[in-house]
């Protein structure tokens, strides 16, 4: 582990602050790491062009013009998860540079590789890349929105930034491969493209445990930093938000697919 993750443990440990003022971090950029996140990035991109040939194009128009579900997804994932995510925050953590990292990630959008676990599991692959899509959008307005409500009362007098770039990138990774797929599984099939199919779903599996293994090697240091109790506060953002709710959502909006 780098040095300066460990002085700032030991800082953190020793002086918590009841507002946030400045945090830094050091990251130690190697070969291996750098290396790490530019292979990932070009096998989800490479997989997610099998994905878009898995998609009926025609099914995700439909879901964008009449957003039921999405809707109700986009209610879970942005108003639901942030209250969450501050509640357990406040109430379980006493430094406030962990109470702000936990509600930035109840306040994200949803992630590429959800896809992926859709694909593995047999869902809706159709919903979930709608959905995924759409989160992304208001993630542009809304993650702003709560950075500056209730993300200034962890801040204090600090605003936090909101990672525009990334936001952005992370739609075009998921947009343009997904576009580069036929309009129809079936035109697919029709043009010889039955190899998608095939691979999809053992390369699905391949990227999720390369980035598991291959990415916790790499961020070991942040492993270090957490404590029991952000354990805890997650876990309740988990079982709470995504469990709970978010199946208890399911049920009473459920539709007749």
């Amino acid at each position: 582990m780098p040095t300066c993750y460990g002085k700032l443990k030991t800082a953190l440990q020793m002086r918590p602050q009841k507002a946030v003022t400045k945090c830094l971090l050091c990251e130690q950029l190697t070969v291996f790491s750098m290396g790490f996140g530019a292979v990932i990035g070009v096998l989800v991109a490479l997989n997610n062009v099998n994905v878009g040939c898995q998609l009926d194009m025609h099914v995700v128009l439909s879901q964008i013009k009449r957003p039921v579900a999405p809707a109700i997804g986009m209610f879970c994932q942005f108003i639901f998860m942030p209250l969450i995510s501050y509640g357990s925050s406040t109430l379980l953590l006493q430094n406030p540079v962990t109470r702000l990292g936990l509600f930035t990630i109840g306040s994200c959008p949803g992630g590429i590789y959800s896809n992926f676990y859709t694909l593995l599991f047999e869902g809706d692959l159709d919903l979930s890349v709608t959905m995924t899509f759409m989160s992304s959008v208001g993630a542009l307005a809304l993650m702003p929105l709560w950075m500056h409500t209730l993300g200034r009362r962890i801040a204090g007098t600090a605003t936090p930034a909101v990672p525009f770039s990334n936001l952005i990138v992370s739609l075009v990774a998921l947009t343009l491969p997904l576009g580069a797929g036929p309009p129809h599984p079936i035109q697919a099939a029709k043009n010889g493209l039955k190899w998608p199919r095939k691979i999809v779903k053992p390369f699905s599996v391949a990227i999720l445990l390369v980035a598991l293994v291959i990415g916790t090697y790499s961020y070991w240091y942040i492993v270090t930093l957490i404590t029991l109790m952000d354990v805890v506060a997650a876990s309740v953002v988990v079982v709470a938000g995504v469990f709970y709710f978010g199946a208890t959502m399911a049920w009473l909006f459920s539709t007749h697919k």
